[in-house]
C-alpha cells in the first residue's frame, strides 16, 4: 500500500512538470528543420512540432541548441544555441 501511494506520488510530480530542458543537435535546417534530443538521438523532432524564438531562426544543420519540451512533449521550443566549453 506505501508503495502504491509512493508511486502515485511520484507519477503526479512527474505530470505536473509542464517544461523540461534538453539539449539537441539541428538535424536538418529550416525551413524543414529536424532536431535530435541528446537524451534520445534515434527520436527525430519533425518541423511540426518545433516552435523557434526570432533569435534562434539562424540555426543551421549541426549546431547544438537548447530546447524546451511542451505540453509534455507535444511541442519543442529551441531557446538558442548553446556551446560546451
Amino acid at each position: 500500500m506505501n508503495q502504491l501511494i509512493k508511486q502515485i506520488a511520484l507519477d503526479a510530480m512527474e505530470h505536473s512538470k509542464p517544461v523540461k530542458i534538453f539539449e539537441a543537435t539541428v538535424s536538418s535546417s529550416p525551413p524543414n528543420i529536424q532536431i535530435r534530443l541528446r537524451s534520445n538521438p534515434k527520436l527525430i523532432i519533425p518541423k511540426d512540432l518545433i516552435i523557434a524564438l526570432d533569435s534562434s531562426s539562424d540555426v543551421k544543420a549541426g549546431d547544438t541548441v537548447m530546447v524546451a519540451s511542451l505540453q509534455g512533449g507535444q511541442a519543442f521550443l529551441i531557446m538558442g544555441k548553446a556551446k560546451r566549453w
